[in-house]
């Protein structure tokens, strides 16, 4: 409990009383347009380094992450699934691959509810080594698994990310980890069959990684990864795979990426920990727009958090945090860049955030906090509707010690589901929140 004598002791005036506020874990919302949160779940333990979650038109809910272990004295991880019916509780953990030293897992649905879980296995020698990895796929359809196949063998496999369309294509990417790693993509198509693995760097850089994988409703995707020159992009018509396109000068310190449904692109970064957030954007055709500095602020700023959202009324939104304890958005109405806004000034440090826009324009931001001793931290989520932002933000979770890996996805149907890392003395616990976000006013 928090001692409240304690606090006012150390604590007066207006930052108390917004610290007093968030002590009490999760608000309830200030108005009817808000969504409310439903307390949140603990779906199992985890390791601190993977989390990945989707949702469906129904408001069914999957989430993946991997465990480790230690048998006979042999540490190992295996990658695990938990998953929720619309409505229901969450299932135990199942286990989806073989043991292994380092397996990555990742998911992608349709909006009917075909879930697509790609993972990393590894064969172990007798000390726990790997020796080769696979890049193996299962399919959730009708209520149950599919036999896992391998796509890839290799030495070392990290980071897939994949993206379905709602005739269930897919679009996969990977790095390959070696002396000289490299970014590898495969598709899938409507009958389910996968290409050929293809590399997208042209092998002469070394610090390659896979960092992003979209795919719109007409079957159009994009992926990027970056290396020490900066950030790439290729082009998939749904025939062949366009050339890579250097989209910055520099490696970014920060990067986030999203392809609306109709097959547009966009990414948003900062080329250091003192630049200020900058965009470029892909139209219809393929074509990137030139680098666009985002926040208005001059001289040198400290933008950080970044996340990117495709508007379904046609448009982008940046939303980002600030040295400054602000919460920052800019959005682009599919013909021009409005103004950059502060939309909450936080009493601690946002460290994560999600940009998510409901069906009719509406806008919400979820965000992980670092609040002053003694609150340590907790997950918050803004709501705009009718145009406003609600004044406070509402608290989504309860206070605790660290958290870390947060995730939110929505159906667009007004389900959000929101997950995260409680990062504890033992092992850390995967934890989730969902609530109904009810339609608002369309904005203009």
């Amino acid at each position: 409990m928090v001692d409240v004598q304690d606090v006012q002791h150390r604590v007066s005036g207006p930052l108390l009383a917004a610290l007093l506020i968030v002590a009490v874990g999760p608000s309830a919302p200030a108005s009817a347009e808000e969504p409310v949160w439903q307390p949140p779940t603990t779906l199992g333990v985890a390791d601190p380094d993977e989390l990945t979650i989707v949702t469906d038109d129904a408001g069914n809910d999957t989430a993946a992450w991997f465990r480790r272990r230690t048998v006979g004295g042999v540490a190992f991880a295996e990658p695990v699934v938990a998953q929720r019916a619309a409505g229901d509780t969450w299932s135990l953990p199942t286990v989806m691959g073989r043991a292994s030293h380092d397996p990555d897992i990742t998911l992608a649905t349709t909006p009917s509810g075909q879930i697509t879980a790609v993972w990393v296995n590894e064969t172990l020698d007798g000390s726990g080594a790997p020796t080769e990895a696979q890049l193996q796929i299962s399919v959730f359809d009708h209520g149950q698994w599919s036999a896992a196949a391998t796509l890839w063998r290799g030495n070392r496999a990290k980071d897939p990310v994949i993206a379905v369309d709602p005739s269930g294509r897919a679009v996969l990417a990977w790095t390959r980890v070696g002396a000289r790693n490299a970014a590898f993509v495969a598709t899938r198509d409507v009958e389910g069959t996968w290409s050929a693995p293809r590399r997208l760097d042209d092998g002469s850089r070394r610090a390659v990684w896979a960092r992003g994988a979209g795919i719109g409703d007409n079957g159009i995707a994009v992926v990027t990864y970056v290396d020490n020159a900066g950030v790439h992009a290729a082009r998939w018509t749904g025939a062949s795979w366009s050339g890579s396109r250097r989209l910055t000068k520099t490696r970014p310190t920060e990067l986030a990426f999203a392809v609306s449904p109709d097959g547009r692109a966009a990414i948003a970064y900062t080329a250091s920990r003192t630049a200020p957030v900058r965009e470029r954007m892909m139209n219809g055709a393929g074509g990137w727009s030139v680098a666009k500095r985002i926040d208005s602020r001059s001289g040198p700023v400290d933008d950080h958090a970044l996340s990117l959202a495709a508007c379904p009324k046609g448009g982008w939104g940046v939303a980002w945090a600030t040295g400054l304890h602000q919460l920052r958005l800019r959005e682009f109405d599919a013909a021009t860049w409005r103004k950059d806004r502060v939309i909450h000034r936080a009493v601690g440090t946002p460290r994560e955030t999600h940009l998510i826009y409901h069906n009719n324009g509406d806008a919400m931001l979820i965000w992980n906090e670092d609040l002053p001793t003694p609150f340590a931290a907790q997950i918050k989520a803004l709501t705009r509707t009718s145009r406003d932002w609600t004044p406070d933000a509402v608290s989504v979770s309860g206070n605790e010690t660290n958290l870390v890996n947060l995730r939110a996805v929505d159906n667009l149907n007004g389900h959000i589901v929101v997950a995260w890392d409680r990062v504890n003395s033992g092992p850390d616990q995967i934890q989730s929140a969902s609530a109904l976000w009810a339609n608002g006013t369309v904005i203009n």
